[in-house]
Parts: structure tokens; sequence; C-alpha cells
């Protein structure tokens, strides 16, 4: 082992980080919660969690222990809302306590992190708030009244005229191009666009980082720092794997509205003044 001195280090880190974790599970005590199915003891109901398809098993214990479920996974327990009227009631009439969000370490990794819609509230969440909030609030979206007929139109004559592409592949492009019309001035004729194409993985990315219980990162954040050829560091390949992506995502399509040189976009107004409030 001392032979490995970052494999060492990484090892002894972690026994300490699970120790800790042990202990302070064993003496901390548990306010009243949701039912929730039974935890093992040290970690909780981490093996109860799913990559594949993890809403299936959410609604399966929804059913069983009511609308409101509880997770116990260590660090950072967690709670299933499995109605509208649940979300409402705690997400919105409750907003004053229940509107910041959680450290994903994943998304961190695989640099999602630019969106407000993952950012803890504070400077930063409130600057791209208010940029978001100028070009998209009621009265904003009326200037894309036309963006939006255009391209309902042209998705109509598709779902006619190719009759041998599913129409959920084409209802897919209409969101697309509709986004993509609105925010960068692009118009997207295909499904198989690389712009497209790279929000489409990043998103696949996006919902595989959320999964709770998933990852040990997300318990222990410093295991971030260790390669990604360390037993165990599978999160690390995951999140490299998808990190291209998501950066393409973000920077193409603003390199390419700048190549154009096209009339200033909402993006790029945004964007700067995004920036600007945020330094």
């Amino acid at each position: 082992m001392t032979d490995h001195p970052i494999a060492f280090i990484a090892f002894t880190t972690l026994s300490l980080g699970f120790l800790a974790a042990i202990l302070g599970r064993g003496f901390s005590k548990k306010p009243h919660l949701p039912p929730g199915p039974k935890a093992l003891p040290l970690i909780g109901n981490m093996l109860d969690m799913s990559r594949v398809q993890p809403w299936r098993q959410y609604a399966e214990w929804t059913k069983t222990y009511g609308k409101i479920v509880y997770l116990d996974l260590p660090f950072q327990p967690t709670i299933i809302l499995g109605t509208v009227q649940a979300c409402v009631d705690l997400l919105e009439k409750r907003s004053n306590i229940y509107s910041d969000r959680i450290r994903i370490v994943m998304y961190e990794l695989m640099t999602w992190d630019f969106s407000f819609a993952f950012l803890p509230y504070g400077p930063k969440w409130r600057a791209s708030k208010r940029a978001f909030h100028q070009y998209f609030n009621q009265n904003a979206i009326a200037q894309y009244r036309s963006i939006q007929v255009d391209q309902t139109q042209r998705f109509l004559r598709r779902v006619i005229q190719q009759e041998n592409v599913g129409l959920r592949r084409l209802t897919r492009l209409l969101t697309a191009a509709t986004v993509y019309k609105i925010v960068y001035g692009v118009d997207l004729e295909d499904m198989d666009d690389e712009n497209v194409q790279l929000a489409e993985i990043s998103m696949k990315g996006m919902s595989l980082g959320l999964i709770p219980g998933a990852y040990w990162v997300e318990y222990f954040p410093f295991l971030r720092h260790i390669p990604s050829w360390f037993p165990g560091a599978g999160f690390r390949r995951i999140a490299e794997a998808y990190r291209p992506f998501v950066e393409g995502m973000l920077e193409k399509p603003y390199t390419s509205v700048l190549r154009a040189m096209v009339p200033p976009s909402m993006y790029l107004l945004g964007r700067k003044e995004c920036i600007g409030n945020s330094t």
C-alpha cells in the first residue's frame, strides 16, 4: 500500500470518513419523519436505490407508504413527494423554507453546476434568476409567440410529410427547435443536429447524476479528488464521460452565434449581464 501514496491516502481518508459517518449516525437523534422502506444499519437505504428508471421504484414506495416517503441515506436524508398536491403544499406554499438546493457533487464534476436551477440560494443564484426573469417574465414571453407559431407549423408539416419518423422524435424536435430559436436565433431542422445531440447526451448525464444514493461521492465529497482509476471511483469515470458533452452544449451554440455576427441575441445579452452582476 505504501508503494502507492495516492491510493494509501484515498483509502485512509475514506476509512476515516466512513467511521465518522458511523459515529454520527449512531449518536444523532432523528426527528419525527414520514414512513419509508426499512433502513439497514449504517448504510440506511443505499442498497434500495436503483440507477435504472428509479422513478418506478419511487412510485411503488408511494403506493406502499403514502404520498410522502422518507429515505434514510447517509448525510443526505431524502423525501419523495408522490403527488402534485404534496409538491404544491411543500415547495410552493412553504417555499420560504424549502427553496434551497442541496450540493450535487456529480453535477460539479460534470460542470452542470453552471445552471441556476442547481445553484444554492445566494448572490450568483439571484443574478442568474434576475437575468432569466428579464427575458422570460409574463410580459416578455409574448415576443416569442411568432417563433412558437412558426415552429408549430413546421412540426405539423413534418408530421404529414415524414410519416416514417416517429411522433415522439418530431415532438422532441419541436421543443428543441423552439428553444434554440428563442435563445440562440438558430434554426434546427433535424434531431441529428450536433447541438441537439450534445443537449440530449448532457441531459442523460444530468438524470444519471441526480439519482439519490447512487454515488459515494455525494456523502463524502472529498472523494472527488481521487483518480478515476482508483477502485470504487466509477462516479469519476461517469462524470468524465459526460463532461465534454455538457461543456459543448454550453459553449458551441454561443461560439457559433459570435462567429455568425448576428444581431445580439437574448442569450448573449443575458449572459453578459449575469457575468457582470456576479463579479
